[in-house]
């Protein structure tokens, strides 16, 4: 078994030296963010899209600490009442799909998301209750209807 960490909670550090952080904690697998909530500070995802040099290159760096990238995530709202944000979530989903594929990662995580209380709903909303009956009309049309 690899012990690994969510590398956003060191965001403030350069990649490298995130690297030599968790290493010298005695972790060897990583879950990466691409965007979305959890944020990219660690993985340019266009960049490395674009560039095979830029991947190997920051494989490279990954590997020559003895890493295993576990999975990228990119948790967002794809499904947001919000259609810019919906759609910025939904690129960002299939690129960091693409990306893995192309570096062997075997895992994508992401949000499946929320959507708003009706069709002309302008921010998301998540009723964790059907009571009262007002909250179960919403969870009805979110799953039924939407």
């Amino acid at each position: 078994m690899k012990l690994g960490v969510f590398t956003v909670l060191f965001a403030e550090k350069s990649l490298g030296d995130m690297l030599d952080h968790v290493k010298d904690a005695g972790l060897r697998a990583m879950e990466i963010g691409t965007g979305g909530n959890p944020g990219n500070a660690h993985c340019q995802l266009n960049e490395l899209l674009i560039s095979e040099d830029k991947r190997k290159e920051y494989l490279d760096k990954i590997h020559s600490r003895v890493f295993t990238i576990s999975a990228f995530s990119c948790h967002d709202n794809p499904i947001s009442p919000d259609k810019a944000h919906a759609q910025r979530s939904h690129d960002t989903f299939v690129k960091t799909v693409r990306l893995a594929e192309m570096m062997n990662v075997p895992v994508v995580n992401t949000f499946s998301g929320i959507t708003g209380s009706n069709e002309d709903s302008k921010y998301p909303n998540w009723p964790i209750t059907q009571w009262p009956t007002a909250y179960s009309d919403i969870l009805n049309w979110q799953w039924e209807e939407k």
